[in-house]
């Protein structure tokens, strides 16, 4: 008789959330979470990703580091996470530091505490990871 031993595989990768800038521009922005920019030649230099919000801009095939407004980046995790109701709660100052499944869990609390709050659902945008929110790991 053989043992077979079962591992359990953490899903990791880049937290992306897909936005535009309306009828305006054709290309496609992200924000992404503790993702290491880099100028789109050069490589990582092996520091360790930053634990907050980036932007960036698919021009082609390829990401670009962008310099997003703060507004816009505001507007987006804010829509993104539910949590347009409570802006004044959540100023991105904070929002820019706090993680994919800490920001879910803000929205969750919420739901919790209003039942008849619309569940929301937040998952990545990046291709092959369709990870929810809550599940993602720090």
């Amino acid at each position: 008789m053989q043992t077979v031993k079962t591992v359990t595989v953490q899903q990791r990768g880049t937290y992306s959330i897909y936005y535009s800038h309306g009828d305006d521009s054709p290309d496609l922005f992200a924000l992404d979470w503790a993702f290491t920019p880099t100028d789109g030649i050069s490589k990582n230099d092996g520091k360790p990703a930053e634990h907050k919000w980036f932007s960036s801009v698919k021009e082609g095939q390829r990401w670009w580091p962008h310099n997003e407004t703060d507004e816009k980046m505001h507007e987006v995790l804010l829509e993104h996470f539910g949590l347009a109701e409570w802006k004044e709660q959540y100023p991105l100052k904070e929002m820019k530091l706090m993680s994919p499944r800490m920001l879910a869990r803000e929205r969750l609390e919420k739901e919790r505490k209003n039942p008849r709050l619309e569940k929301h659902k937040m998952k990545s945008d990046t291709a092959g990871f369709p990870i929810l929110a809550k599940e993602y790991r720090d």
